[in-house]
């Protein structure tokens, strides 16, 4: 507690204090969860490993760090009202991968009794497909309010718009109008108060807003709009896929093709704010405002340091000799 909050900021160790803060453990985070699981053995070809994970996180302060500060709203109650979905709220998640010999070929349903050509040409074939789809990541739009749609409404329009030039998560009449809203300019009567930098005349249709729209005027934050709107971004899906051949020269030997495709629907996830951060906050200063609902550089999905995945359709071929 730094009891003279008016004076210059002064430096206590590596900490600047330039307020009154109270620092107490009165954080709380909640978690529940149910998973469902489904295995089946290798037998008859057929191997399968699924489940299923519902999950809801939930927190009084929108943060990855226990240092970092909770601007709780100093009234009754404020600290339950602070209650709101935690930075790792991922709703829903589910993994499958599995593998399938092809029925085909000596030892197997069809054509158990093929000759060395004919099981040359149709036998030995296996698949290994694995899935993985989850519901998107959370980030934070601040204390703003909702104009001409839910918070529901937002929801659903946020996914993956790919333009010519650019990547999208909002349509163009949202992102138009919200950069419309919050390009605020009290000198320019002849505009209504609004700048003029993505246009002339102020926002209209629906649009994210300051909470302050509409004359509204706030005690505290969430008095007017949302204290801390939180939505969701696009959801993840992939898809990789490995086809092997086995060529059998005898007992002892054996040749194996395998090719493996990673992301074999070439189909590019993408995370709102990007994948280094765990906390994301979409911002609406005057430097956020002309990227405001796209997709930059960062936000598409690569993991090069862990399995030097590049992002992008990935195909990778190996012959492998087994005697």
């Amino acid at each position: 507690f730094y009891v003279n909050p008016t004076t210059a900021p002064t430096n206590i160790g590596s900490t600047i204090f330039g307020g009154s803060f109270i620092i107490d453990n009165s954080l709380k985070t909640w978690y529940d969860s149910g998973v469902i699981e489904v295995r089946r053995r290798l037998s008859g070809g057929l191997r399968v490993q699924a489940n299923y994970v519902w999950s809801k996180a939930q927190s009084n302060a929108y943060a990855s760090s226990s240092v970092v500060f909770a601007g709780f709203t100093q009234r009754e109650g404020g600290l339950d009202l602070a209650k709101n979905v935690q930075a790792f709220d991922i709703r829903h998640q589910f993994k499958f991968d599995g593998t399938y010999d092809l029925p085909f070929g000596r030892g197997r349903t069809f054509f158990s009794n093929a000759n060395w050509l004919v099981n040359s040409l149709i036998g030995g074939f296996t698949i290994l497909p694995t899935i993985r789809w989850q519901s998107g990541s959370p980030f934070s739009l601040g204390n703003v309010a909702l104009v001409g749609m839910t918070v529901k409404e937002l929801q659903k329009e946020i996914k993956v718009r790919k333009g010519p030039n650019v990547v999208t998560y909002l349509p163009d009449d949202i992102i138009l109008n919200t950069q419309k809203a919050f390009n605020i300019d009290v000198t320019n009567i002849a505009n209504n108060g609004y700048g003029t930098t993505f246009g002339t005349g102020g926002p209209t249709g629906r649009f994210i807003a300051p909470a302050g729209f509409g004359n509204c005027q706030q005690r505290f934050a969430g008095e007017c709009g949302f204290n801390n709107l939180i939505v969701y971004g696009p959801s993840f899906f992939k898809f990789d896929v490995s086809v092997a051949k086995k060529f059998i020269i005898d007992e002892k030997r054996n040749v194996e093709l395998r090719a493996t495709f990673l992301d074999a629907l070439n189909r590019p996830n993408f995370r709102v704010g990007g994948w280094a951060a765990d906390t994301v906050t979409r911002g609406f200063a005057a430097t956020d405002l002309p990227t405001f609902g796209q997709l930059g550089n960062g936000s598409a999905y690569q993991d090069i340091s862990t399995t030097n995945d590049p992002g992008g359709r990935l195909i990778d071929i190996m012959l492998r000799i087994n005697f």
